[in-house]
């Protein structure tokens, strides 16, 4: 008896505990260890059946972000009563295992058959059950509503610019890149020699029309770009750009104006705007131009070009009522504001795609900041605890390590938020 209790004690501490214990909370929902380790484990091997390399120093940390994400997809999706049907989840998992399943020539029957079939085998390779890989379509479906339903108000006519693009892995080679086009050199004969392997640098660098917020670490940039002008080397997490205007389908904008005397004053204006004053009664009541202060701030349509120098970036690169830093003029320093445009161009359906996925990202990273997200939620230091290397035991090439460095490595990324990087 003695030694089955210290048996059943001693597969308690090791595997059961282990386990059981928190790793993520995403408000009421609680991840515990083994589904944790149980889900970087289908990983790993859905991976490496189909030929590639799992990279464990990177996987936890991504696997830690989408648990958290699809959480807030799931929650935010019972609020917005959207829904994913059985018959349109099982039809999701046909056309991902099934890659002729849309022909016209194959009968139902066989398409089930061949479903079955594949499913087995999908399950045998990830070691998932069924149920956890239908959940697994089920939010990507959500994931897909949600971005659908954000992407609806986005506007199908906006301003564009016709872009060229050198994307390199380091500022050497970016400077060579912006040095040589400077003397002179063919973008795309530049683009070539010295950009990154893969389809940016086989088109000689062409991206084509894009519009507003597609590129959103340097959206304001490329809108602020001359015709013919030439960047300096831009930084991104995915690397250094060198970036060329070819040519632009620009927009009139209703710009509202309020005119005071010195930037102190103009700080004290914003404080008001901020606090819930409305733009244009805080223009009629202390703009120091008379005739600004009848218009009630308003300055009408303006174009490129009307004004010039700054008023240009602000204008190509503003957001709807979007509050402008103070801008110091002759006349004293303005605060402005873009109320109204008239765009020009319409958004081709693949970069609308683009623009839905931005505006699900940017709705992540508010609902992040609002939810209540912890790791280990019952104790401080669980990643340090060592009766975890026995629930990762089953894993290759995993540690505790890797898990500590994945939380640390959440955590800073959602520090920095939705920031730019900034221009080198």
């Amino acid at each position: 008896m003695a030694v089955l209790v210290g048996v059943l004690v001693n597969w308690y501490v090791s595997v059961k505990r282990p386990g059981d214990e928190p790793i993520l909370r995403v408000n009421d929902r609680v991840f515990v260890w083994r589904e944790f380790v149980s889900i970087l484990q289908s990983q790993k091997l859905g991976t490496e059946s189909l030929g590639g390399t799992f990279n464990a120093g990177i996987a936890p940390y991504q696997l830690m972000q989408a648990l958290a994400e699809n959480e807030l997809v799931r929650q935010a999706s019972v609020r917005e009563g959207l829904i994913a049907s059985k018959e349109e989840v099982r039809a999701e998992m046909i056309s991902r295992l099934v890659p002729n399943s849309g022909d016209a020539g194959a009968s139902a029957a066989e398409i089930d058959r061949e479903f079955d079939e594949a499913l087995k085998r999908h399950l045998s390779i990830t070691q998932l059950s069924k149920s956890e890989y239908r959940d697994i379509v089920h939010v990507d479906l959500l994931r897909n509503q949600l971005r659908d339903k954000l992407g609806a108000n986005i506007p199908r006519f906006q301003p564009h610019v016709f872009v060229n693009m050198i994307q390199v892995n380091d500022l050497q080679r970016a400077d060579e890149a912006q040095q040589r086009l400077q003397k002179g050199e063919s973008f795309s004969r530049v683009a070539r020699q010295l950009g990154n392997p893969g389809e940016l640098s086989s088109s000689g660098g062409e991206v084509g029309w894009t519009p507003r917020r597609f590129f959103t670490e340097y959206d304001l940039l490329l809108f602020g770009l001359d015709i013919g002008e030439t960047s300096l080397p831009i930084f991104t997490d995915e690397g250094w750009y060198v970036v060329r205007l070819v040519a632009r389908v620009d927009e009139q904008a209703r710009l509202q104006a309020i005119l005071v005397e010195d930037s102190a004053a103009a700080r004290a204006a914003r404080d008001r705007l901020e606090s819930g004053a409305r733009f244009e009664e805080l223009s009629a009541e202390i703009s120091i131009d008379p005739d600004l202060r009848a218009k009630r701030g308003d300055l009408g349509l303006v174009g490129v070009g009307d004004f010039g120098g700054a008023f240009d970036l602000l204008i190509r690169g503003m957001a709807l009522n979007e509050l402008s830093d103070p801008l110091s003029t002759v006349d004293g320093t303005v605060l402005l504001m873009v109320t109204e445009r008239a765009p020009v161009r319409e958004v081709i359906e693949e970069k609308l795609t683009t623009l839905k996925t931005r505006a699900l990202e940017a709705w992540l990273r508010r609902e992040w900041d609002q939810s209540n997200i912890s790791y280990c939620p019952q104790e401080d230091n669980c990643f340090s605890n060592v009766k975890v290397d026995k629930a990762l035991a089953q894993i290759k090439d995993i540690s505790k390590t890797k898990f500590e460095d994945a939380a640390t490595a959440t955590a800073v990324a959602r520090s920095r938020g939705s920031q730019p990087n900034l221009f080198q």
